[in-house]
C-alpha cells in the first residue's frame, strides 16, 4: 500500500506529535543560511555546497523528540530557533534533563563515530527551527573528501568538548566524590569491587 502524504500526517499525529516535520527550505537560502553558521565559518563555498546538498530546514514542536537515545545516527541538525533540552535515562534516577540546547548550538555528533547510535534523547522544549543533515552520506563524503572531513571533524569534537565542559561544570559535586567507593559515608566492605 503507498501511502499518501495526507496519511503520513495523520500518522504523525496518531504518535502524538502536534505537527508532523516539515521542510521548509531547500536550495540557494539554505546555502546562504549554512553559510552563516559559526560552525562552519570559513569552509570554502564547494564545501558549503555539499552541506547544501545533504540538508533541508527542518521544525519541530514542543513535546517531539528529534532524536531518542539507542536511535541510529544518521543525521545532525543546527539549532537556527528554539530550546531542545538533551536527557539521559539512568537505573537510579529515571530520565533526567543534563543539558539544554538552543540557537546556534547542534545535536547529533554520534553520526561521525562507530557505533553511530545516539547516546542521548533529544525533547524539544520550545518551537524548533533546524537545519537538517543526512550523517551518512554526508561521512562519505568526509570519506571522498579528506579535506572537508578534517573540518568538519574538527568543528565538531570542538564543540563536543566545550558542551562537555559545561556538562562536567553543571555535575553536583558529590558525583564527583574523589574518595573510593569503598571510604565513603555509608558504604560497606561488600560495596567495594
Amino acid at each position: 500500500m503507498k501511502k499518501t502524504k495526507s496519511s503520513s500526517s495523520s500518522e504523525a499525529k496518531a504518535k502524538g506529535n502536534k505537527t508532523p516535520r516539515r521542510a521548509t527550505r531547500t536550495g540557494a537560502s539554505l546555502y546562504q543560511l549554512i553559510a552563516g553558521q559559526p560552525l562552519f565559518e570559513g569552509l570554502n563555498p564547494r564545501q558549503l555546497e555539499v552541506l547544501a546538498g545533504l540538508a533541508m530546514e527542518m521544525r519541530f514542536a514542543r513535546g517531539e523528540y528529534i532524536f531518542r537515545k539507542q536511535d541510529p545516527a544518521n543525521r545532525f541538525y543546527v539549532i537556527l530557533e528554539g530550546k531542545v533540552e538533551l536527557e539521559l535515562a539512568s537505573p537510579r534516577d529515571g530520565v533526567e534533563p543534563i543539558q539544554t540546547v538552543e540557537s546556534g548550538d547542534y545535536l547529533g555528533w554520534s553520526w561521525l563515530f562507530e557505533p553511530y547510535s545516539f547516546y542521548v534523547s533529544a525533547k524539544v522544549t520550545e518551537p524548533t527551527r533546524s537545519i537538517f543533515f543526512y550523517g551518512t552520506m554526508l561521512r562519505q563524503h568526509c570519506e571522498d573528501d579528506h579535506d572537508l572531513g578534517y573540518e568538519l571533524v574538527k568543528r565538531i569534537a570542538g564543540a563536543a568538548l566545550k558542551r562537555f565542559i559545561i556538562f562536567q561544570q553543571n555535575i553536583p559535586t558529590e558525583t564527583l566524590d574523589p574518595l573510593p567507593l569503598s571510604k565513603r559515608k555509608g558504604a560497606t566492605e561488600s560495596s567495594s569491587w
